[in-house]
């Protein structure tokens, strides 16, 4: 079990750092082999703050302070109405939805700077919507990328100002698992020094090798995971809906 959180960790870092997404999927899913739902949405939480601590730390220079603030807005609104609401909607459901989004907006996907001035608005409903979904179903770095590359950001300013953001919505998370949940973080405090370790060193990494990436090659392979996240969103959606209803 060791191992395989601490290799997961590395890598999930390693593919956001070049990608700045993927990783917290990756991360997620691994968790899950170890965790109950509960606790594998609690410590994805927080070892994202982490991750994304990471990537803010090694790409601070890239970072828009006015996506961010508008992103701010709404986001803890948004985490303290998912957490009462956790248990009213279907995640699956939310999954679904969520997939459907992802693949349209990426597969839309145009950049001009009229684009980016008009577009910096949406970032208010998005924060919102990002702090409801993170409360219930933990991964919302799919949702947000379409977006960032609508706005404009790519290469460093997408993979720092998106950390920025997804900061924010873990810290809030985490701050309402521990307080509102009643999560217990210390129960896992060993398995989370190690993970964060290795998130780390897998960003640092990442860092490193950012500079070999072209900024076309960027975009084209993040249009490519992110269609790839949002038909594993859907398929898995609807498998779980059909086994539910039979």
């Amino acid at each position: 079990m060791i191992f395989w959180l601490g290799a997961a960790s590395f890598l999930s870092a390693f593919v956001s750092g070049i990608t700045g997404m993927a990783g917290g999927t990756l991360l997620l899913s691994v968790l899950s082999l170890f965790y109950s739902p509960t606790a594998t949405i609690a410590l994805h939480g927080l070892l994202q703050v982490f991750a994304n601590l990471s990537r803010i730390l090694v790409f601070l220079r890239s970072v828009s302070k006015t996506h961010i603030l508008f992103f701010s807005v709404l986001a803890f609104p948004g985490a303290w109405m998912g957490a009462h609401l956790s248990t009213y909607f279907s995640p699956d459901i939310l999954k679904l939805l969520l997939g459907s989004i992802i693949i349209y907006v990426s597969l839309s996907t145009k950049k001009s700077h009229k684009k980016e001035q008009s577009s910096k608005m949406i970032f208010i409903p998005l924060g919102f919507v990002s702090g409801v979904l993170g409360m219930i179903i933990g991964v919302t770095g799919p949702l947000l990328s379409p977006f960032f590359l609508r706005a404009g950001l790519v290469k460093e300013q997408f993979v720092a100002t998106k950390a920025c953001c997804q900061f924010i919505v873990q810290v809030i998370k985490v701050i309402l698992f521990a307080t509102m949940l009643q999560f217990d973080y210390s129960e896992s405090i060993s398995d989370i020094g190690l993970m964060v370790i290795g998130i780390f060193c897998g960003t640092f990494i990442a860092k490193w090798m950012f500079s070999y990436v072209s900024e076309k090659t960027f975009v084209m392979v993040l249009k490519v995971i992110l269609f790839i996240l949002g038909s594993k969103l859907i398929l898995s959606a609807l498998s779980a809906i059909i086994t539910a209803s039979l």
